[in-house]
């Protein structure tokens, strides 16, 4: 047995299932929006900067040219510590979770996309 079903008939259910695919979805967006991680910031608020100094000595004079490159010439092993505070989700905020750090260089970009320029005769590289 076929049902007929006309054309406004088609469009009203068209229109209800279309609503509940909406409201069924706004009913999770605060769950999910609530479940993501936030930002991080140190406890005072204020950015701490670690302060270095690159200094190589270059021995060979024959190592002072264009495109010689000193791998792992700087350790990054600076000593010092500070407290930071994340907006997370957890029901337990204390529960050590793997924290990510994103850092950015006002370093104009060098020739390829892990180096900036210092100067246009030097170049950093950076690698995680």
């Amino acid at each position: 047995m076929r049902y007929a079903i006309n054309k406004d008939m088609q469009m009203k259910i068209k229109n209800l299932l279309a609503g509940m695919v909406l409201l069924g979805t706004s009913t999770f967006t605060g769950n999910i929006w609530a479940a993501d991680w936030g930002p991080c910031r140190t406890a005072s608020g204020d950015p701490f900067i670690f302060v270095i100094s690159f200094t190589k000595n270059i021995q060979n004079p024959t190592d002072n040219v264009t495109g010689q490159t000193y791998p792992d010439f700087y350790q990054w092993a600076l000593g010092d510590k500070y407290s930071g505070v994340c907006e997370c989700p957890s029901p337990n905020p204390t529960e050590a979770r793997p924290t990510l750090y994103k850092t950015e260089s006002t370093l104009a970009a060098g020739h390829n996309s892990t180096y900036f320029k210092i100067t246009n005769n030097l170049e950093v590289s950076t690698r995680g």
